[in-house]
């Protein structure tokens, strides 16, 4: 009689068993696939995470300047996703990120993922949009992060990443990469003038190509994080640290680079050197210049991580010779500027005073211009910030 009730229990306790694991199946399974992506991921080799790391064969070196500001939790997070995107993965473990709470997870990622995103303008291929999920067992909370890609495989990836390193090759044939701000100049109006801008009503109309390197390089198409990108792209071919700068201009997110110049800092605004919209012309209102400069114009994310910019050095008027100083003749001047201008049909002044000097420099150029023009009407005047810009028409 013992043994029928011994046999009752153990088999009525199998049956319990099944129908509680069936019952709780897809909570098991989660446990059986978190287990084995953590023992897979435990099984990858340490990650030594330098300037020499690579992604993919697009970026010549990271700077990783923005990996730099995070604290070890969020670095862990950060480690995770490069190697991650490196192999394609669409799950991620975070097996070194330490778990206090979802809400602080989801804080976590969205900086890591920005700050990845600004370090690694070659990774264009990565939605932005992410699921985490966290399960606890007898391992711990083990953090997964599921990401998407806009690529099916690596064989389209590489496809691609062979269309953009024959652009980027094409522009670095162009210039030589030893004159060094010579080289940052040509680049700038090169981008400037291949590119357009995608003009929008509503930020989420805008094309995903056009926030990356793949929109400006193989489309010629893109909105200014892609601009930014696209140039640090190219800043990075000939050897010049730079970084990506969030903020806003007239209210509306934006996009720019910052560019170190022996040692100094400067403020790159691709997408305002087109800032003329009726004319498709570049210009440098906003072309290696200050903080204090920019911040007329533009609201800094961050302001306090990001370094300072004071040097004038390379300011592209005072380099250039296209600069108007306090108390210098301004008519001889001009008139130097007018006849040395590298673009005659462009012309640029930057004047440190800021008054209005808008009939001195309309004397002068017609005055140059003498045989060409017989009215005003044949030369369009603009004003941005301290730089006047004339330009023939007709």
């Amino acid at each position: 009689m013992k043994k029928i009730i011994k046999n009752i229990i153990y088999y009525t306790f199998i049956l319990f068993s099944i129908v509680y694991f069936y019952i709780h199946r897809d909570h098991f399974i989660n446990i059986f696939h978190s287990v084995g992506l953590y023992a897979e991921t435990m099984l990858q080799p340490e990650i030594i995470y330098d300037e020499t790391y690579k992604i993919n064969d697009i970026l010549f070196q990271s700077d990783n300047y923005y990996y730099h500001l995070l604290d070890d939790n969020k670095k862990a997070i950060y480690l995770a996703i490069a190697q991650g995107v490196k192999n394609l993965d669409t799950e991620i473990m975070l097996k070194d990120y330490l778990f206090e709470s979802s809400e602080k997870t989801l804080n976590d990622v969205d900086v890591v993922l920005n700050y990845f995103h600004m370090d690694h303008p070659e990774v264009f291929y990565m939605d932005n949009q992410y699921e985490i999920s966290t399960l606890s067992s007898v391992l711990g909370d083990n953090v997964t992060l599921k990401l998407n890609y806009f690529v099916k495989d690596k064989k389209e990836l590489d496809s691609k990443i062979v269309a953009i390193n024959q652009k980027i090759n094409e522009y670095i044939s162009l210039i030589d990469k030893e004159e060094v701000i010579n080289a940052e100049i040509s680049l700038h109006d090169m981008l400037a003038q291949n590119v357009s801008y995608y003009y929008f009503e509503n930020t989420n109309e805008i094309p995903t190509t056009c926030h990356t390197i793949e929109g400006a390089f193989l489309e010629n198409l893109a909105v200014c994080d892609g601009l930014a990108k696209a140039y640090q792209i190219l800043l990075n071919n000939i050897d010049l640290e730079s970084i990506i700068v969030s903020g806003k201009l007239e209210g509306v997110p934006h996009a720019w680079n910052m560019v170190k110049l022996e040692n100094e800092w400067y403020h790159v605004d691709i997408t305002s050197a087109k800032a003329i919209k009726e004319q498709d012309i570049v210009i440098h209102s906003y072309f290696n210049i200050t903080t204090e400069y920019i911040k007329k114009t533009h609201e800094i994310d961050e302001e306090t991580v990001i370094p300072k910019a004071q040097a004038n050095q390379y300011q592209y008027y005072q380099y250039m010779g296209y600069y108007v100083a306090k108390n210098e003749d301004l008519d001889s001047k001009i008139s130097k500027i007018v006849q040395e201008s590298r673009d005659q049909n462009v012309i640029e002044i930057y004047v440190e005073n800021d008054y209005n000097v808008l009939d001195d420099i309309y004397n002068v150029v017609h005055e140059h211009y003498r045989n060409v023009f017989n009215n005003s009407n044949q030369i369009k005047y603009y004003k941005i910030l301290n730089v006047y810009i004339l330009m023939k028409v007709g």
